[in-house]
């Protein structure tokens, strides 16, 4: 116990048990606060208290499978009376997360996951929630402590996008293979569903046949297709959707992509589908 070192936040007199970090340092608690808000720990106490050394007077503290920045920030989210912690990185959030799965603290797994669907304030800045500016390693995070709103949100900002962007920065997290799966199936679902719409549409053409006609927009479906795999948005087509050019065929017609009313309607299609939470 002599190279152990007391925790600032959590001193000597704070409660009536100490937990010990794996680095060594002292937390002193309530044991109430820790039953109410852990099944492992309302279990471990109606057991029986933590063992006494009658000759010393002096309680051994419980080992706690977490360093002192994890415990630390975990305990400042279990107190009701202490500000929560605020989390500007995901590794640290994650770490948090995986103990207090392991002392089953599900009320505070969840409160810790919302903490990636707000906005977060760095050196006077607002920043985005982490599922809007990582959503894959939010969603591998929410995925493995079963923060299923979390997921779901993070799910579908990976459903826009460049694909292989979002896959990078999720390169140090452990994403599952069927979620990896269920993210691609989800896009080019979406994809096709797109995709269809240009490729059946005749009405904005001229009824005549026209070759030149046909080239421009042979090259301008292949275009939409191309970045629709690449990133999963309407940005391209809704650019030139409504382009209008004088045919340099000898009828010299006027011709357009798509007709007004209809790409409006596929548009308000698509915003509704892809603003909805899709199903994990």
């Amino acid at each position: 116990m002599s190279s152990s070192k007391p925790s600032t936040e959590f001193p000597a007199g704070n409660g009536d048990i100490r937990l010990l970090s794996t680095d060594g340092t002292l937390f002193h608690v309530h044991s109430t606060i820790l039953q109410q808000s852990s099944t492992f720990f309302q279990t471990m106490f109606q057991i029986g208290p933590p063992e006494v050394d009658n000759s010393s007077k002096d309680e051994r503290p419980l080992n706690i499978d977490a360093n002192a920045e994890t415990l630390d920030l975990l305990l400042r989210s279990v107190y009701p009376n202490r500000e929560n912690p605020e989390f500007n990185d995901l590794q640290t959030l994650a770490s948090v997360l995986r103990v207090a799965k392991r002392y089953e603290m599900d009320a505070i797994s969840q409160q810790l996951g919302r903490t990636m669907l707000a906005n977060r304030i760095v050196n006077d800045k607002i920043l985005p929630p982490f599922y809007i500016s990582s959503p894959i390693p939010t969603l591998a995070i929410a995925y493995a402590f079963d923060c299923n709103l979390v997921a779901r949100c993070a799910l579908r900002e990976c459903l826009t996008g460049e694909i292989s962007t979002h896959f990078a920065q999720g390169k140090d997290f452990d994403l599952p293979v069927e979620l990896i799966n269920h993210i691609l199936k989800l896009r080019k679902e979406r994809s096709d569903w797109f995709r269809a719409r240009v490729e059946m549409h005749q009405t904005g053409w001229p009824t005549n046949e026209c070759e030149s006609c046909e080239k421009i927009r042979s090259y301008w479906k292949t275009e939409i297709a191309l970045y629709l795999d690449r990133n999963l948005d309407v940005d391209y087509f809704k650019a030139t959707v409504h382009d209008e050019w004088n045919c340099l065929c000898a009828k010299q017609h006027r011709s357009v992509f798509v007709p007004h009313s209809d790409a409006k309607g596929w548009l308000e299609e698509w915003s509704e589908l892809s603003t909805k939470l899709p199903a994990l």
